[in-house]
């Protein structure tokens, strides 16, 4: 007679270590100012989830490229594309 192998945490315990890591693994998306290579000028790349990067806006230096990210990217994130990407 053939014994059924157990797995050692259940169905209950696959599910809840899949839910856990589907949230841990969930990917946001990533905002940096960099340099313009054609102009002493700095932009803001946005490096969307699935890897998309769109380059925005053109700044002084790279300090107010920075405050732009600190102060409205979450607001351009919402807005864009209907903030899918939030």
């Amino acid at each position: 007679m053939a014994s059924k192998r157990r797995l050692p945490y259940g169905r209950a315990g696959v599910w809840a270590h899949n839910a856990a890591m589907s949230s841990h693994r969930k990917r946001t998306a990533k905002f940096d100012a960099v340099q313009s290579m054609v102009e002493p000028r700095w932009n803001v790349r946005v490096t969307l989830q699935h890897g998309e990067r769109i380059l925005i806006g053109e700044f002084m230096t790279e300090v107010t490229a920075l405050e732009w990210i600190a102060e409205k990217s979450a607001a351009w994130l919402k807005k864009y594309r209907g903030g899918r990407y939030v």
